[in-house]
């Protein structure tokens, strides 16, 4: 079993940037998901995308990630909230951001318990961006079969 959902940031609270999304998880089955996304933004301003600006993360917090693991300089494992990248991509003049299902892999997560989860753009250091206009996020959970 396997569905996408639908995000439009004009439908979230907050800045592009720092979004908040709620929607009703309950339909979904208590077990465990391959999780990839798909994202398209708005036309973005030219000045706000230079540097380390030019690709970026996404990050879902309130999310039950599983096995997803930030390396640093502690010697231990710390989790992560980043399901993936996305770089810019100048389509027609246009530049826009885009990430197709395929340019990430997936990530394991379970059904969320919480309705309410905010999606963050970061930059290459993992600071939140500071601008950033409209954009369309699929999320496509597919159901892992379990082995016994």
């Amino acid at each position: 079993m396997s569905f996408n959902i639908f995000f439009n940031s004009s439908d979230g609270a907050g800045d592009n940037f720092n979004k908040e999304f709620t929607f009703d998880f309950s339909f979904m089955e208590d077990c465990e998901y391959e999780l990839t996304f798909s994202f398209l933004s708005d036309n973005q301003i030219q000045a706000n995308f230079t540097g380390t600006k030019q690709l970026f993360s996404i990050a879902v917090q309130n999310f039950p990630l599983k096995n997803n693991f930030n390396s640093n300089t502690l010697m231990r494992n710390s989790d992560t909230a980043i399901i993936g990248f996305v770089s810019k991509n100048v389509l027609i003049d246009n530049n826009t951001q885009y990430s197709s299902l395929t340019s990430n892999v997936p990530v394991r997560c379970m059904k969320p318990t919480n309705n309410s989860f905010f999606v963050k753009l970061l930059d290459i250091d993992g600071e939140l961006l500071t601008a950033f206009e409209k954009y369309n996020l699929a999320l496509n959970f597919k159901k892992v079969k379990q082995y016994i």
